[in-house]
């Protein structure tokens, strides 16, 4: 709710940037942000418990969090913003919303499967062992049952959040050196490219 100030004003701020031919250029600058904010975002999670106190967190903990959110909301709406407006330049106006509809939708097919499968792969590349048995790795919760019956507890040596993060940020480095070539050469198609060709083959003979 304390962002929605924010996703208000932003679309305002950028329409300027996004209302011309090029409105992805704004997508090209902002990705590399966003990347970035993968790293402080990481950092952010392994502090945490360090700024725990008593149990409690700090005043300014929440301001931090609040701070770190509402700049990573900047880089991902701007991008959100940024595709819209080339969809809205791109669709055939020929059929009104369809054609900017599907568009979104394959956006958000994009933006949401590799979350999921990112996920799946925590727990396969998070080790850990037992505080009282080094042999017991902690891997299902058999082990973490054995672990803990004998007074003892699972500490992770190596988090597969941050290895994910590694990993996904080198991915996205790949991605931006091919992805931004391919956008400048979607944008700077003719927009007679991207109409749809309603005739029957049959008529045109």
């Amino acid at each position: 709710m304390c962002m929605l100030p924010l996703k208000i004003t932003l679309p305002v701020l950028l329409a300027k940037y996004v209302v011309g031919e090029t409105p992805m250029d704004v997508f090209n600058k902002v990705y590399p942000c966003r990347l970035a904010f993968n790293l402080v975002t990481a950092g952010f999670v392994w502090v945490t418990p360090h700024l725990m106190v008593k149990h409690h967190f700090p005043t300014y903990y929440y301001g931090l969090l609040v701070l770190i959110y509402g700049v990573y909301q900047v880089w991902l709406f701007s991008m959100f913003v940024t595709q819209m407006a080339f969809y809205a330049r791109v669709s055939d106006p020929a059929f009104g919303g369809t054609y900017m509809t599907l568009l979104n939708t394959l956006t958000n097919l994009g933006g949401s499967w590799p979350r999921t499968l990112v996920l799946l792969f925590v727990d396969g590349l998070t080790f850990k062992y037992c505080s009282n048995d080094t042999k017991n790795v902690c891997s299902n919760p058999d082990l973490v049952k054995v672990c803990e019956d004998g007074y003892g507890l699972c500490h992770s040596y190596v988090d597969g959040y941050y290895v994910l993060v590694g990993i996904c940020t080198v991915i996205g480095l790949l991605w931006m050196g091919w992805g931004r070539r391919t956008i400048q050469d979607l944008q700077g198609r003719d927009l007679t490219d991207w109409k749809v060709n309603a005739n029957n083959p049959k008529d045109q003979k």
